[in-house]
């Protein structure tokens, strides 16, 4: 094969991922739901501090103190097919702590999970039977803000096929037909460091039914 001929397959290539929609906006229409008004579900660490982080219910702050300690919050919203972005802040510059979202939700033990951690990395798993499986391990991406910092999260999925988001930029598409409706929720763990300070806030999410 030529040199042109492969580079037109590569632009052909980039074309089709543009049009399915890798890199697509978040749908212009207002959000079909959004966090205020909600009251979170607690789980998790009996040690956790979950509060309301600006006394409007529109953003949830938690808080870890120890060592290998994991908290969760669910919303009571089931949905399917969707389209969710989330912002969310560390306010403490450790690097050895993931949080995220959690997506398609049954039980503690069946969910899916999209997180990053404070060292730069995400992972994309499902958890069945109380299994947790990579379906992305934990890997570095450069769209990661590091430390004390800001992310913006995006999770849209439809039918078995999910599309990930980081800051905007496209991070990885998965298939995986474990569950294809569920709760939402947001997700927090330390591992070797103590503290663990993340604001969650601005979630929205569009329905694709």
């Amino acid at each position: 094969m030529s040199l042109l001929a492969v580079i037109l397959a590569l632009g052909l290539g980039l074309a089709a991922a543009l049009a399915l929609g890798w890199r697509s906006p978040t749908p212009r229409r207002p959000p079909d739901w959004t966090a205020p008004g909600s009251v979170w579900r607690e789980h998790g660490d009996s040690t956790a501090i979950f509060d309301d982080a600006d006394n409007q219910q529109a953003s949830l702050r938690v808080r870890l103190t120890q060592p290998d300690q994991r908290a969760w919050a669910t919303a009571g919203h089931k949905v399917s097919d969707f389209d969710l972005e989330l912002d969310t802040r560390s306010l403490i510059s450790s690097e050895d702590i993931g949080y995220g979202l959690l997506y398609r939700y049954q039980n503690p033990a069946n969910t899916f999970l999209f997180a990053i951690g404070g060292d730069g990395h995400y992972t994309i798993a499902v958890i069945q039977n109380g299994t947790l499986t990579p379906l992305r391990a934990w890997q570095q991406w450069p769209h990661v803000r590091r430390g004390a910092a800001a992310n913006r999260l995006r999770v849209r999925c439809v039918g078995a096929v999910c599309r990930f988001y980081i800051n905007g930029e496209f991070t990885a598409e998965v298939t995986d037909d474990a569950f294809l409706s569920g709760d939402l929720g947001l997700w927090t763990q330390t591992f070797s460091d103590h503290a663990l300070d993340v604001i969650f806030e601005e979630l929205r999410l569009w329905s694709l039914n």
